[in-house]
């Protein structure tokens, strides 16, 4: 019996050691992918400069240079085969009105945008976006006890005012 004993703890021992070097070839292998990586990573950012997503398609959600972002509507401002998207965005630098230009569908059938482009405009919460059968792209919008009307310069990618109506009943 003591045999049978002594030799389960050489093998227990064995085993152990085996366990401890498998575990340090790990660590060591985990490691060097880990500098590898690091070291490939750092070559390719530049500070202040946006770096690309990691999928294989470089595809990610959408984003805006801000904390939070809320959608407005869509329209056909670039002219593509689906319309674009207005998103406001808040809480960062610059806080603002943006579109994103429609560039394609995947092949999951995802809309995928463009970079947002800032879009000037005095309204930016509180109101809406829509595209009338003419093409026209409209803003409506509250202001204090006001319902303002704008129409998108494509041109200048700026909502201008059109028209102000007051409503008492407004809170």
């Amino acid at each position: 019996m003591n045999r049978i004993a002594s030799t389960g703890t050489h093998f227990g021992r064995t085993y152990l050691h085996a366990i401890q070097q498998s575990c340090l070839y790990a660590c060591a292998f985990v490691f060097g992918i880990a500098v590898f990586q690091a070291r490939v990573v750092s070559a390719e950012l530049e500070s202040g400069q946006a770096f690309l997503v990691g999928t294989p398609d470089r595809l990610g959600p959408l984003a805006l240079p801000t904390l939070q972002s809320w959608p407005r509507g869509v329209a056909y401002v670039f002219d593509a085969e689906q319309p674009d998207l207005f998103v406001r965005g808040r809480g960062g630098i610059p806080d603002g009105l943006y579109v994103f230009p429609w560039l394609r569908t995947s092949d999951q059938g995802t809309p995928v945008f463009g970079r947002p482009k800032q879009v000037e405009s005095e309204f930016e919460d509180n109101g809406t976006i829509f595209q009338t059968p003419d093409g026209q792209i409209h803003g409506v919008w509250t202001s204090g006890k006001n319902l303002v009307h704008t129409r998108l310069d494509k041109e200048q990618l700026k909502f201008v005012e059109v028209n102000r109506v007051e409503i008492s009943s407004l809170p």
